[in-house]
């Protein structure tokens, strides 16, 4: 499994993925979104320097993707999807184990109580729960890699 910085030729692959209807109900905003928004949201990602959006692929078949934001407090905000075709085969834990690899920082997830795929591989990859007790909210996970620095 490889990864490789997304771009503007995969529009139409992240917005099929996007739309899926288990993405959706899975997803923080669960709306469905229009090419014309989603084109604009891909652009403007592609030029946000606090932005990146990565492809994974499975010898050379997309398999699934991860987005990381970094925040002014450098906290780096994880988000993915894995391809319809390739859920519940493990995709999803690979791919953010060889993210993962060979990085240091803090990296935090939000998750919907009820994604228990993305819970399960959060805390395979030895995620931790930061929060759960606020009513309507994402669980907080969070992982520190590499050395502290707020020590």
């Amino acid at each position: 499994m490889k990864f490789r910085l997304a771009t503007i030729e995969d529009l139409e692959l992240l917005f099929t993925w996007r739309n899926d209807p288990v993405t959706r109900m899975s997803s923080i905003n669960s709306q469905e979104v229009l090419l014309e928004e989603h084109t604009e949201w891909l652009q403007n990602s592609l030029n946000n320097l606090n932005r990146e959006i990565y492809i994974f692929e499975d010898k050379n078949i997309p398999v699934g993707t991860i987005r990381i934001d970094t925040r002014k407090d450098n906290i780096y905000v994880l988000s993915w999807t894995i391809s319809p075709e390739f859920r519940g085969r493990g995709y999803g834990t690979e791919m953010l184990d060889k993210f993962l690899d060979g990085k240091s920082g803090k990296f935090l997830a939000e998750i919907l109580e009820e994604n228990i795929s993305s819970i399960r591989m959060v805390e395979k990859n030895g995620f931790r729960l930061l929060s759960s007790d606020i009513p309507d909210m994402p669980l907080l996970y969070y992982k520190v890699l590499g050395k502290r620095t707020d020590a």
